[in-house]
């Protein structure tokens, strides 16, 4: 089964500008519209972040490291590379915030809310592996189970 593309309507960049899914915030209540509503966060060919409001059922199609142009994914969100944490019940796992755990050089997240989101760290015999909370979400309800490789946040080589 062919997997299913979203489009935004209207684009709120301008036309053919490709910006790539950098972030993505917890959903809140929206008081005007009566629905769920999350932050994308994208980031441009200048490395600014601009923050898209977007309904909660959107999340499985928010693929971290996805670039999209003209509201439509670049390329085949199913295709990536691989790589398998064994014996995961083997590893320490802890819950902290995002500004806890990335280095802002490393992976500049910028402001407080995006700072604040929660990542699940798995900790092995000197490795680091972070995975931002909303990722495991989105990879559970997505049509295709899998973390995006982009989402694996591993600053220490070797992994």
């Amino acid at each position: 089964m062919p997997l299913r593309r979203i489009c935004w309507s209207p684009w709120p960049f301008a036309t053919n500008q490709v910006v790539t899914l950098y972030w993505i915030r917890s959903p809140q209540y929206d008081q005007v519209s009566h629905q769920w509503m999350t932050t994308a966060v994208f980031q441009d060919d200048t490395q600014s972040l601009h923050d898209v409001r977007v309904p909660w059922g959107f999340l499985p199609w928010l693929k971290i490291g996805i670039s999209y142009r003209n509201g439509i994914p670049v390329g085949d969100l199913s295709q990536g590379n691989k790589f398998k944490l064994d014996d995961l019940d083997q590893w320490d796992v802890q819950i902290a915030e995002a500004g806890q755990v990335i280095s802002r050089e490393w992976y500049p997240l910028r402001t407080r809310p995006n700072l604040a989101e929660f990542c699940w760290v798995f900790y092995r015999g000197g490795k680091r592996v972070i995975v931002p909370e909303l990722e495991g979400i989105r990879a559970l309800l997505a049509p295709v189970r899998f973390l995006a490789l982009r989402s694996y946040l591993y600053p220490q080589p070797g992994i």
